[in-house]
């Protein structure tokens, strides 16, 4: 499996994961990567969990919104501070917009079209500046600039 970076490296990574179950025994001196699936309770993640450099998330269907809204209830209601990952059915056209929910990187499999991606990250949109003329153009209205 091959990981790509919000930043666009590609590298390979080949740190232990442990599968997240119900009443998981966790050891912080392990430092491995946590995987969840879409389907696993987020009342399983412990503080120790939360503190791992590493959380890969498993998608089994790229139409899967859920994804779209775990990111940011990982980053700002759990406080995940370290690399968070998205793993399995994913579209590399999905990337820039994971990357703007909180996703760090996304692992691919080896005969994954790589160049293809980091070209679909390169010319994303720019989240500052998307729908920019739009938002002007709707504030002028409130201000009663437009009729």
């Amino acid at each position: 499996m091959v990981v790509i970076s919000k930043t666009g490296q590609v590298y390979s990574d080949l740190r232990p994961l442990i599968r997240l179950a119900e009443n998981c025994h966790f050891s912080k001196t392990l430092d491995p990567g946590i995987l969840l699936t879409l389907d696993t309770p987020l009342s399983w993640l412990t503080g120790a969990m939360l503190a791992q450099p590493l959380l890969v998330v498993e998608v089994v269907d790229c139409s899967d919104g859920r994804l779209f809204s775990l990111a940011p209830v990982l980053r700002d209601q759990m406080s995940f501070r370290g690399e968070l990952r998205a793993t399995g059915s994913l579209l590399p056209d999905q990337f820039p917009s994971l990357i703007r929910c909180g996703f760090d990187s996304f692992q691919v499999p080896d005969e994954s079209d790589v160049d293809y991606a980091l070209q679909v990250m390169q010319h994303a949109p720019d989240p500052g500046r998307y729908q920019q003329r739009y938002r002007e153009q709707d504030s002028l209205r409130y201000r009663g600039g437009l009729a």
